[in-house]
Order: C-alpha cells, then sequence, then structure tokens
C-alpha cells in the first residue's frame, strides 16, 4: 500500500483515513510471519470495492436498522459475513464488528494496536490447532451445480461496476422502456411455519414472465444480473447493454 493509494480510497468515499489506520497500511502488517487477512485487509483495490459495495448494499437498513454510516470504514471481514469497521473520526481506531445475526456494530478492543494484538491470539491459537481434516476428501459428494451469470456493467470486471455504475434512475427508466419487463422491487419469502408471506424490499428488481419460470433482473452495486438466463433474457440484456452505454459479461 502507498499514499497514491491512501488518497484514491479517500477520494472515491468522500473521508479522511485516521493517521494511526494510515500507517499500519503504509508500514504492513503481518503476524506470525502471515498477512492478517481477512481480519484486516491491506489491498487497496478490495478495499475500496468492499467499501463502495457497503455503501450501495441493495438491502436497505441492512446495519444495525440503518444503511451502512458513512463515517465508518471497513477494514476486514471474520469470514462468515460480518464486518470489522473503523469510525473514521476517532484517532484511536477502536474497531466493530457489523454482527448482522445481533444487528448492532459490536466494540472489538479500545483502538487499533489492540485489535491487532486480539488477531495475534487468534492466529496463535489456529497456529496450534489440528485440522483432522486437513487430509481428508470428500468421497461420493457431489458438488454443487454451477451457476450461470449475465452482468450489465460499465466495467471489464463485473465487480468493479461500483467504480462507474449505472444509476437506478437510469435502470428504471430502461425498464419502463421494455413492455416484457415489470418493476417490482420486493422479492417473496414465506415462513416456513406459518406460511405466512414475506416482502423483502430489493430497489430495481424487474420481472419477466416467458414460457418458463419467472425471469429476475436484480439490480445491485451499479449492474444488472440475471441467473442463468434464457435466451431471451440475454437478448434484452444485450439491448439494455447499449441503452446504457455499457457491456454484457457472461460467465
Amino acid at each position: 500500500m502507498n499514499l497514491e493509494d491512501l488518497q484514491l480510497i479517500e477520494r472515491h468515499l468522500n473521508l479522511v483515513l485516521p493517521d494511526v489506520y494510515r500507517q499500519a497500511l503504509l508500514v504492513g502488517v503481518t503476524i506470525n510471519g502471515a498477512d492478517p487477512e481477512p481480519y484486516f485487509v491491506q489491498d487497496a483495490k478490495e478495499l475500496l470495492l468492499s467499501n463502495l459495495e457497503l455503501r450501495m448494499r441493495p438491502t436497505p437498513n441492512a446495519f444495525a436498522g440503518a444503511p451502512w454510516p458513512a463515517e465508518y470504514f471497513c477494514i476486514g471481514n471474520d469470514g462468515c459475513g460480518n464486518e470489522y469497521a473503523i469510525d473514521v473520526r476517532d484517532p484511536a481506531c477502536q474497531v466493530r464488528l457489523c454482527d448482522h445475526d445481533l444487528g448492532a456494530f459490536d466494540p472489538r478492543g479500545d483502538d487499533l494496536p489492540g485489535y491487532l494484538r486480539s488477531l495475534k491470539d487468534l492466529f496463535d491459537w489456529r497456529d496450534t490447532t489440528i485440522d483432522v481434516y486437513e487430509d481428508a476428501t470428500d468421497v461420493g459428494v457431489d458438488s454443487a451445480p454451477s451457476r450461470y451469470y449475465a452482468v450489465v456493467t460499465r466495467a471489464n470486471e463485473r465487480r468493479e461496476s461500483v467504480l462507474n455504475p449505472i444509476t437506478l434512475d437510469e435502470w428504471k427508466t430502461v425498464v419502463a422502456a421494455d413492455p416484457d419487463l415489470q418493476l417490482r422491487e420486493y422479492e417473496i419469502r414465506r415462513n416456513p411455519f406459518s406460511a405466512e408471506e414475506i416482502r423483502i424490499s430489493r430497489p430495481g428488481l424487474a420481472v419477466m414472465n416467458g414460457l418458463g419460470a419467472m425471469e429476475k433482473f436484480e439490480f445491485y452495486y451499479g449492474r444488472i444480473t440475471v441467473c442463468c438466463p434464457s435466451v431471451i433474457a440475454l437478448e434484452k440484456l444485450a439491448q439494455f447493454a447499449l441503452a446504457l452505454n455499457a457491456k454484457l459479461i457472461t460467465d
């Protein structure tokens, strides 16, 4: 990490990172000779993309009942879907864990050095723990079927769409002009015990009913994504890419 990397992150996110955190990134942190990922990420591109994604989360109020706080900066994660963050206004950089199960930002130590010491304890414990499954092989277990995605984005890689995003208003204009698509903007879930229907907000979600199952055109992180698209859906996406000055990526 260098000074130009830090300045690029700050410009994109419109914030100033605390000095103690900046110095840690500039010097570099290793624990027991290893990079402490994912708990403390030091790759500039990954830090920028992950923080932009948190600010563009498709589920409203996903963080303790609110959007990602503008003054919070994600420095890593626990590998289980929870983020570690600092408040850029706090010079001591107290680290907080955004626990999605508890719906809260839970403090982890008093400052950044204390957090890094806790990682040292974690790595020491991991290094002395023997994984009994280390040499095991899976026998007779079929892998999950692959999922094929088609994405309309203005970036060369779909995840980089947050750097040059298609806006929600642009996408809504395209949907409104297409007679085959309906802007629905919610997902339907059912309580397995009561069968109660639950609607979950999904801004920008559009649907198309074809010969087979209904196809979902999902809008998030500045891109449009369809999972396992039909030929008709692929043709639609190619048209949308032209209309949005974007490109269609399939994988």
